[in-house]
């Protein structure tokens, strides 16, 4: 009787993985994301993601499904097209998701047996362009994010210079930069793509584009504050602000056959919400391991968990600060043009706060 089982056994198992797939999606440099109205026409929204995270969830998130394949006739109800790019920026798979959660894949469609599609993070990658539909502006390659959302913030041209290939410089052309739009009297806040402050925030851009510094600015266009990166800016105070970044772009990687390049500065701008966030009833202190360089003695005796705290150092020559909140490094606030003052900034735990300070000599070459 055994004899005959282990075949018959078998033999079930062989027609219960018939038409089964586990999809097998390479590790990804970048994810473009279309979703469409009905049957895969009128495009509402589209966007490339690239932060390195969000893809990595994405594929893993459809790496870890069974599909079951299924037969389908008549017109597909393609509700969003995801397109799967190699960190060269190659294609290399397409993925068709239906309104009713099927999967079309390499021409046949598979329903999903066992996981879960997770459709609703699909929709959040979206909110990066739904906001951008302003034809008033132009928007930049790189990406804001914080939490499950991101955005494409506006983009303004600072100022570019043309360049022969022995780097001899041939035109500078200044722009107005984001001078222009809060000098405009037509400009409204409610133009401006908005993100909501969930958690720390990053931004990603091609490989061509470097990231420069933060300014920080209130719902009046009036300075608040600069930021060295943008680590620091869930730490603001909550409210409303406008924040610019600086983006330089150079053209040789785009282009490295040409007999000119470009190097370009933009200054991207977009609204960033800080919630409320949950202050407890009692009341912690700050330990500081070192308060020979602390300046700034109006600092409270106590926070409440949820509380900003700020705090300011004088500056030294030839040395800098690393500042520590527990094991985590924070990142400086740079609002003195001077550079006699270093300000950093951090929400209260629950607990408190122990501030290390580290100061690290700089060694000034001699001449």
């Amino acid at each position: 009787m055994k004899k005959f089982l282990i075949p018959i056994l078998l033999a079930l198992c062989a027609v219960m993985l018939v038409g089964c797939k586990r999809l097998e999606l390479p590790v990804a440099g970048a994810v473009e994301i279309t979703e469409y109205e009905t049957s895969g026409q009128g495009e509402i929204n589209r966007v490339t993601v690239r932060d390195s995270e969000q893809v990595k969830y994405l594929c893993q998130n459809l790496n870890s499904l069974t599909l079951k394949k299924i037969r389908r006739g008549g017109m597909t109800e393609l509700k969003y097209q995801l397109v799967i790019y190699n960190s060269a920026g190659m294609k290399v798979k397409t993925l068709n998701i239906t309104f009713d959660g099927h999967i079309d894949y390499g021409g046949e469609f598979y329903s999903v047996k066992k996981g879960e599609l997770d459709l609703d993070y699909i929709k959040s990658l979206l909110l990066v362009t739904a906001q951008n539909k302003n034809e008033k502006y132009s928007y930049g390659s790189p990406i804001v994010s914080s939490g499950g959302s991101g955005i494409q913030p506006i983009e303004t041209l600072s100022y570019t210079n043309e360049y022969t290939i022995d780097g001899e410089s041939l035109i500078c052309a200044d722009g107005m930069g984001y001078y222009g739009i809060f000098s405009d009297p037509e400009t409204k806040l409610t133009e401006l793509p908005v993100l909501v402050a969930d958690g720390k925030i990053t931004v990603t851009s091609p490989e061509h584009s470097k990231i420069g510094s933060v300014r920080v600015f209130d719902t009046n266009f009036e300075h608040f504050e600069d930021h060295s990166n943008f680590d620091s800016l869930h730490h603001l105070p909550v409210g409303e602000y406008v924040i610019v970044f600086f983006e330089n772009t150079d053209s040789r990687n785009t282009n490295p056959d040409g007999k000119t390049y470009w190097l370009t500065q933009y200054e991207n701008i977009f609204r960033l919400s800080v919630p409320a966030r949950k202050i407890s009833d009692e009341q912690y202190s700050i330990l500081f391991n070192d308060t020979s360089a602390l300046t700034d003695f109006d600092i409270n005796a106590k926070y409440r968990a949820g509380e900003r705290v700020k705090f300011t150092l004088m500056a030294v020559t030839e040395q800098y600060y690393r500042v520590f909140l527990g094991e985590e490094e924070l990142s400086l606030i740079k609002n003195d043009e001077n550079y006699y003052y270093t300000t950093f900034a951090f929400i209260m735990p629950e607990g408190g706060a122990k501030i290390k300070i580290e100061v690290v000599s700089v060694e000034i070459p001699s001449k």
